[in-house]
């Protein structure tokens, strides 16, 4: 069951692990659970550009079975396969180039409407210095998802990097273990949100003011 606030709390959850390793469930019980959230994705722009590129239906590649699939005149070549490759390319061209739109986003969120705002998909140590300058001023809740033998994609080496690059401004830090079943996963995310997170997230704050990047 969802709660609300006698005010708007804006907040920032950030949702580390490596690939496969159930942030996306994390995240959509946290969606259930916690009223007055957005979630932003930082690939978004990347996505929304392949799915145009290779005429597939808006959001088509937020599907994992999707993302598995070959593409079209390119044997042995996924779309996840071309994600990673502009994940590694696009800050060849400009550092930025994929950050600037989903961070004025989600500074909006928190700054102008009083959001909670997740991100589940960060990767970029770029990415993870973003959130920890909105951390200076908003509440951020670090959410790490483990699950054994689960070593992720070339995209995820900077895992450890980004979570030491948040965890100094984090106000809360915690794990969540995904070694079970996705009814545990999901019991599990209940719990967190429950005993811990729901206090921390009705604490009041002041507003403040919020630079711009790039």
């Amino acid at each position: 069951m969802s709660y609300s606030y006698s005010d708007n709390i804006a907040s920032i959850i950030v949702i580390l692990g490596n690939s496969g390793a159930g942030k996306d469930t994390v995240t959509e019980v946290l969606k259930a659970e916690v009223s007055n959230c957005v979630v932003h994705k930082w690939s978004a722009p990347m996505k929304r550009m392949l799915e145009y590129a290779y005429d597939l239906p808006t959001g088509s590649l937020e599907d994992r079975e999707i993302r598995s699939q070959e593409v079209p005149d390119m044997p042995g070549v996924t779309y996840l396969d071309l994600m990673v490759r502009c994940f590694e390319f696009f800050p060849k061209i400009d550092p930025l180039m994929m950050i600037r739109k989903v961070f004025r986003a989600i500074q909006s969120d928190v700054k102008n409407k009083g959001k909670i705002v997740i991100s589940n998909d960060l990767r970029n140590p770029l990415e993870a210095e973003a959130i920890a300058n909105l951390a200076i001023y908003y509440p951020l809740h670090i959410i790490r998802v483990e699950r054994r033998g689960c070593k992720g994609f070339k995209s995820d080496k900077f895992l450890k990097t980004n979570y030491q690059t948040l965890l100094k401004v984090a106000k809360t830090a915690h794990i969540v273990n995904n070694n079970g079943t996705l009814n545990d996963l999901k019991q599990a995310t209940k719990m967190l949100i429950n005993v811990r997170l729901k206090p921390l997230l009705q604490e009041t704050k002041s507003s403040v003011f919020i630079g711009q990047l790039g």
